[in-house]
């Protein structure tokens, strides 16, 4: 049994225990903007979502009580990225994750302040968000993709597949600016190995239809696809077109391929979105974006789908194969 005595402390303690309590520091709970380019369903459906809360649960966080995710979709439309940059600024989170190159600008204009993580970036300091990659100096840091690298491997991957190839496409998007130094690129390695590059651009899914139409009037045999998130998010109707037209596609990223692309080679995208957890932790502890250099790749995926192969009647020579981290039968 409780003594009296005992009843009596204990009565006497409770104030004092729950002034104790009340003076104890409240933990932080950080605000995080999620601020994807595309739809809801396509972030989760190409996981460019769920792999951040993977790396911020490794790193010992959790969601609603050590942070909250306000996450912004933009469905790919142009028109709205401008109001729902200013939008999320103004919610004040206390860090930005963002993926999309044509969203950039749109948050850099809207402040000047709040550390930013971009997933990807083919060129932070082309893009303007950074002046070195070892030394960013804004609010901005993240990880880059290597497009020019990706692109010269992507060449080689479609002439081993197309031995005589004497033309290829090229599919771009004009909206943002992104594309313009990858292009350049593609032209200048077409002229040395000897090569027709048949240009195309598309930003919607009607300028789709033209720019296949396009590039089998200027005689592609086969297709790259650069990287961008609304092709990403287009990739069905785009896997579809290349097949109508019977042409190679070959991409920066695997769901290209699991939808029906013949190859993809390009960075793991899944891994950036979890690093970006490691970036948002360096900053809630105190780092500057400002000193954090961006993180080029160091994980690159090959995959082939032989069922493509055998609709469009072609071999994937096996030097090809054997190197490939995955091949759908």
């Amino acid at each position: 049994m409780v003594s009296r005595r005992a009843t009596l402390i204990a009565i006497m303690l409770s104030p004092m225990l729950a002034d104790a309590a009340l003076a104890q520091p409240r933990r932080k709970v950080w605000r995080i903007g999620y601020f994807f380019l595309g739809s809801r369903e396509s972030a989760m459906q190409t996981q460019r979502y769920t792999p951040f809360l993977e790396g911020m649960r490794g790193l010992g966080y959790v969601e609603g009580r050590d942070f909250t995710l306000d996450a912004r979709f933009a469905d790919g439309d142009s028109r709205r990225f401008k109001s729902m940059a200013e939008d999320l600024i103004q919610s004040a989170p206390d860090v930005i994750v963002v993926t999309g190159s044509p969203l950039y600008p749109h948050l850099k204009k809207a402040n000047k302040s709040t550390p930013i993580v971009v997933t990807v970036s083919p060129d932070p300091v082309a893009e303007g968000i950074a002046k070195s990659l070892p030394r960013p100096g804004g609010h901005f840091t993240g990880l880059t993709t290597s497009a020019t690298e990706t692109g010269l491997k992507q060449v080689e991957l479609l002439r081993a597949v197309l031995p005589n190839l004497s033309h290829y496409g090229l599919l771009s998007n004009p909206v943002g600016g992104l594309h313009g130094r990858q292009v350049q690129s593609h032209r200048v390695l077409a002229q040395r190995i000897g090569v027709g590059l048949v240009e195309a651009a598309a930003s919607t899914p009607a300028s789709l239809e033209s720019a296949f139409e396009a590039m089998k009037n200027g005689r592609a045999q086969g297709l790259i696809v650069l990287g961008d998130t609304f092709f990403l998010q287009q990739r069905a109707q785009i896997v579809a077109l290349a097949l109508k037209h019977s042409l190679p596609t070959i991409s920066n990223v695997r769901e290209f391929t699991e939808a029906g692309g013949l190859l993809s080679y390009g960075l793991d995208v899944p891994h950036n979105i979890r690093r970006a957890a490691d970036f948002v932790h360096r900053i809630i502890r105190g780092a500057k974006p400002a000193d954090l250099p961006f993180e080029q790749p160091t994980k690159f995926e090959l995959t082939a789908n032989m069922r493509t192969a055998k609709l469009l009647k072609l071999e994937i020579p096996r030097q090809v194969l054997v190197l490939a981290d995955r091949v759908i039968e």
